[in-house]
């Protein structure tokens, strides 16, 4: 899931949100040079929890998604109201762990 002003897009990984943020164009990258990942002790000072949080909402945003889309699909509205209600529930946690 990545954001870009007031708009929002989900994709299987970084590139293809990307593309779906800029309605299916190449989207530009960062092709900056690498820097060494770091360690462990280093990541936990860094606040990894941090981040472990804000990866676990974003994932669960992006489930309660593909989720809501197959049941509107399906034209479960309960299942539908109830994946938009985890899905707000994530939003606001990966807004929190930031």
């Amino acid at each position: 899931m990545v954001g870009f002003g007031d708009e929002v897009a989900i994709g299987g990984n970084l590139q293809e949100a990307l593309n779906n943020l800029f309605d299916g164009e190449e989207a530009p990258l960062d092709e900056g040079e690498d820097e060494e990942a770091p360690s462990e002790e280093e990541a936990a000072e860094d606040g990894s929890d941090t981040d472990n949080e804000l990866s676990s909402a974003l994932s669960d945003a992006a489930e309660a998604y593909e989720e809501g889309q197959e049941a509107l699909q399906e034209g479960d509205f309960t299942a539908y109201d109830e994946a938009n209600q985890r899905l707000q529930e994530a939003l606001e946690r990966a807004e929190n762990a930031n």
